[in-house]
């Protein structure tokens, strides 16, 4: 009964399957189905608000200028995104536009995940390295809905749910790679160049291997590789010679690196934690074991990808102990986001490979390998407790193999059939332990916050064996049930496009914004009197508001504002030494206010690090000096806070204050004028009760 169970199992997945490697359009949609499924758009946060703040200082010359992400300069200058989503937002807005580029965007990424060798170009990709068309569905269902972190921190993720070049520069360079496998070389070049100018950082390791790719045409390996360490001896000289290196390279000087180390220490690979670096080397050893299984044209292309992504990690790493800037601007460990991509269809590859020798430990190898590439551990954030499970059941799983009789002249027996279903699903039932631990205390820390972040960046982090598992699923019932019906794609399109924008449109309805969304009310009061107030000059009012909820640019439409100092805005003083410079004078000054914010949202230490590390472990409550130092800068002109500072109020709804700093500069010519609204929210708790949490933190770290 069981062996009958499982042979109509089989044949079932082999069918659904089939059916979608046989129709490239349905495979598409299907794609974009479950991508939007578990990665949805969840609107401007993040980078994107960086990039919304160039699309916007494009729209307006002159008025966003003043803000300290864009006074000195910015990386802008080096992309051609901005250029090219300015127009669509000139007509949209600026949340429309981020939406509907993110679509195309995505669709684009999908694009490379479908059968068609014409249209299609992700299944060209898992087709050029994976022959049955199966298989080659597998990894694309599989390469559109894991998550492919790379780099340190988890700062960078190959699969984002919300707008920034990396998405269409990724996907430009996903079809120049593939191009390259084709040997088709004039239209990979086009893509390479296409994706260097969307996104520099993103398309320079494509640029190599592409390169790489072209040379081998025309020259040996020997000839590559001796040229390669001729041109890292020259490399090496300038590097060395401190004098040259600094007229190519520019200075970062002591003061400039410390507070880049307290911003951005993704880009310094030395502080990366253990999971980072395992997560990293897991995907170069699955393309070091693919190459075993991979010939001619695919051989080459992937060793070119493991050796760029290898360089870019050794470059990363002594750029740390050398005093030039570019080196670190250029964030050489970026190289590894394609090393990521291609680890998944090269690890289906080696896994089905490795299993049909038949030996123990060549299965052993490819349990491994399906744990990497199916992220059925998440190695960001292991649980104790689900990493003990897992290594359990793995410890298991080898020895039954290594023991159990492989029946001869067989591929599988009925027995390792069957222990091989149950070991599936006590993983996904460990997964899903995680998701429900994490999920729960998440709901406990934030009683208030947005359950769908809540839910799906716990998939993301702890559920990636559920998300692959269940995408699998809908692909394999969306091939059984279709069969030759075309009108089914005229409904997944559209389900598509739903599914993909449902957490963006559930999050701007104002009755769930009222009640998840972190100090609703604040914002409406906050909106309703910086639209109302009178601008003494057309650039955009410099407000400071601790923990600065971006939200609050796109809600006044009719008054352009920008922050004097949030974390966000600070990431960009790697690329200037005059915004590393102000930034550092300003996080000095918001550190009271900042820390105290940060310590009202939540009691749990995971929220403090990050603003600890950059404004400074100090939980000591702001005083009215430091309100009053902050109120001195000349470019400030309104500051909102929770905490009451004498009675130069210029309005309160009983929650937070607004303060004119004109009025806290020049008291005696400005009479306060204090409107009290009544507020649903209690009172702010005291000091002691907010900071012990946060001294115990310090003092363990």
């Amino acid at each position: 009964m069981n062996s009958m169970v499982e042979s109509r199992l089989s044949l079932a997945a082999r069918q659904g399957l089939g059916r979608l490697a046989e129709r490239p359009g349905l495979l598409f949609l299907t794609l974009l189905l479950v991508h939007s499924l578990f990665t949805p758009y969840v609107g401007i946060r993040d980078d994107a608000e960086l990039y919304a703040l160039q699309v916007q200082h494009h729209l307006h010359p002159g008025v966003y200028g003043n803000d300290i992400y864009l006074k000195f300069g910015s990386q802008d200058s080096y992309s051609a995104f901005s250029t090219i989503v300015t127009p669509i937002a000139a007509s949209l807005g600026v949340p429309t536009a981020f939406f509907l580029v993110y679509f195309l965007s995505t669709s684009l990424l999908v694009y490379f995940l479908s059968t068609s060798l014409l249209v299609f170009a992700c299944m060209r990709l898992t087709r050029v390295i994976l022959s049955p068309p199966s298989l080659a569905v597998v990894a694309a269902i599989l390469l559109v809905v894991v998550a492919l972190p790379y780099g340190g921190w988890h700062s960078h993720d190959a699969q984002e749910d919300y707008l920034t070049p990396r998405i269409p520069a990724a996907a430009l360079g996903l079809l120049g790679v593939v191009a390259v496998i084709e040997r088709r070389y004039v239209r990979g070049w086009c893509f390479t160049l296409a994706a260097m100018a969307v996104h520099p950082l993103i398309g320079v390791s494509v640029l190599a291997v592409v390169g790489g790719a072209t040379l081998l045409t025309c020259c040996s390996w020997r000839w590559l590789l001796s040229s390669s360490l001729l041109a890292g001896w020259v490399v090496a000289y300038v590097l060395a010679n401190q004098s040259l290196g600094l007229r190519l390279f520019g200075r970062m000087d002591a003061d400039w690196m410390a507070f880049v180390v307290r911003t951005s220490p993704n880009c310094f690979p030395t502080l990366w934690s253990w999971p980072d670096w395992l997560r990293v080397t897991s995907a170069l050893l699955v393309l070091l074991l693919g190459l075993t299984h991979l010939r001619d044209q695919r051989r080459r292309v992937v060793a070119l990808v493991l050796a760029v992504a290898c360089a870019g990690l050794s470059v990363s790493v002594v750029a740390e102990y050398l005093p030039y800037a570019l080196l670190l601007q250029g964030q050489a460990f970026r190289a590894v986001w394609l090393a990521q991509y291609l680890s998944i269809p090269v690890g289906v590859l080696a896994m089905v490979e490795r299993w049909r020798f038949q030996r123990p430990l060549d299965r052993i190898v490819a349990l491994a390998v399906g744990i990497v590439t199916t992220r059925a551990v998440d190695w960001w954030q292991v649980d104790p407790r689900q990493g003990v499970l897992l290594v359990a059941i793995f410890a298991l799983t080898s020895t039954v193999l290594a023991f159990s009789d492989r029946g001869k002249g067989e591929t599988r027996t009925p027995q390792h059939r069957r222990f091989l279903l149950a070991l599936g699903l006590a993983c996904l039932v460990v997964s899903a332990f995680g998701v429900l631990t994490v999920g729960s205390k998440l709901f406990a820390h934030l009683p208030n916050h947005d359950p769908v972040s809540i839910v799906l960046g716990t998939l993301r982090t702890k559920g990636q064996l559920i998300v692959a598992s269940v995408s699998l699923g809908i692909g394999i019932a969306i091939g059984l049930l279709v069969q030759r019906r075309s009108g089914v794609l005229v409904i997944l399109a559209p389900l598509a496009l739903l599914v993909g924008c449902w957490p963006f449109l559930v999050q701007q309805h104002q009755g769930y914004a009222v009640r998840y969304e972190r100090d609703a009310s604040d914002l409406a009061f906050v909106s309703a009197y910086l639209a109302n107030r009178e601008r003494p000059s057309p650039r955009a009012t410099e407000i400071y508001w601790p923990t600065w909820p971006t939200v609050l640019a796109y809600r006044i439409t009719s008054t352009p504002i920008v922050s004097f100092a949030s974390d966000r805005q600070f990431f960009g003083v790697i690329f200037n030494r005059g915004t590393a410079t102000e930034a550092q004078r300003r996080a000095v000054l918001v550190r009271p206010f900042e820390n105290d914010s940060m310590l009202d949202i939540c009691c749990h230490e995971s929220f403090w690090s990050h603003s600890f590390r950059i404004f400074g472990a100090d939980t000591t409550p702001p005083t009215i000096g430091d309100f009053q130092r902050l109120c001195a800068e000349p470019s400030l002109e309104v500051v909102i806070l929770r905490q009451r500072f004498g009675d130069q109020v210029a309005a309160s709804n009983g929650h937070v204050h607004i303060y004119e700093c004109h009025a806290i500069r020049n008291p005696d010519q400005h009479l306060a004028q204090t409107r009290s609204l009544e507020s649903p929210f209690p009172p702010l708790g005291q000091p002691s009760q907010r900071t012990k949490y946060a001294v115990n933190f310090i003092e363990g770290h």
